[in-house]
């Protein structure tokens, strides 16, 4: 469940009770008491108070868990921070894509310049056989 503040109110200990209180409720309803199900309820907002950011920055848990229980968690969230997780997570996904893409090229020409050198480990597996021939370069297999 998602809890949008709007945009001029500032979380508080106020709206983490209110959240906090729907949380308590499903957990003691019981059509979802023998459910294996874990339940995330996000408090989002522009800002927040001091206090229910010490509340949801423990050091023994993820950013923005402010409780983690069993059967649910609290989280509790600015736009900012869920920006720049976004963010971050984009440029790992980016680097990773770009290294894969480096040794790809990598073993393409180890393969197209040594061939004879690397015959053995593409006959094993230990290396892939080329892939497509790019326009303008001539590329061959062992």
């Amino acid at each position: 469940m998602i809890e949008l503040k709007r945009p001029e109110a500032t979380l508080g200990m106020t709206e983490f009770a209110e959240i906090s209180s729907y949380a308590q409720a499903v957990r003691r309803d019981p059509r979802f008491r023998d459910t294996r199900v874990t339940w995330d309820f996000w408090l989002v907002g522009n800002t927040m108070d001091a206090t229910l950011r010490e509340q949801a920055h423990q050091p023994d848990r993820v950013p923005g868990c402010a409780v983690s229980h069993l059967r649910f968690r609290i989280r509790v969230r600015t736009w900012g921070e869920i920006i720049e997780d976004c963010r971050t997570r984009l440029r790992f996904r980016r680097e990773q894509l770009e290294h894969e893409s480096a040794t790809e090229h990598a073993t393409d020409y180890l393969i197209r310049e040594h061939t004879a050198a690397v015959t053995d480990l593409v006959a094993d597996g230990t290396l892939p056989t080329v892939s497509a021939p790019r326009s303008g370069a001539g590329t061959r297999t062992p």
